[in-house]
């Protein structure tokens, strides 16, 4: 096994390209449809003034 860093990520690469593939890629394709509705009801909230930007 080799292990490789790119960014903040550690790679351990014992299966080459497809471990990459599957541990980071898939999921990131498998949630896409949760992360676009997140994203649309925090605007729509936003818009809506129905939560407020600062902390505060």
């Amino acid at each position: 096994c080799r292990i490789g860093e790119i960014g903040y990520f550690i790679l351990h690469m014992c299966n080459g390209a497809r471990s990459f593939f599957h541990d980071l890629l898939v999921p990131s394709i498998k949630n896409f449809s949760e992360m676009k509705n997140l994203l649309f009801i925090h605007i729509f909230f936003i818009f809506f003034h129905l939560i407020r930007l600062n902390a505060c």
